[in-house]
């Protein structure tokens, strides 16, 4: 599931669930034009949670994940 997400600046991004590998589970904000993602931590113990929360969280809910994201880190 991919949500549109537009920042208080105007920009544009798509926000999608992502999992690492100890089992965490981030909200994923990814530029529509190119440039670095960002990554919020969910609270959240399984991926159903994880992802109706991603799908349930209101703009400004999802405004507030986005002020608390910081650059995406793959872990690999």
């Amino acid at each position: 599931m991919v949500r549109e997400f537009e920042d208080s600046d105007g920009r544009a991004w798509d926000v999608a669930l992502g999992r690492a590998s100890w089992g965490a589970f981030h909200a994923l904000f990814v530029p529509r034009d190119g440039g670095e993602a960002r990554q919020t931590l969910l609270a959240a113990e399984a991926s159903e949670d994880a992802a109706r929360r991603l799908h349930e969280v209101d703009a400004d809910e999802l405004l507030d994940l986005f002020r608390r994201s910081k650059p995406y880190e793959d872990g690999s």
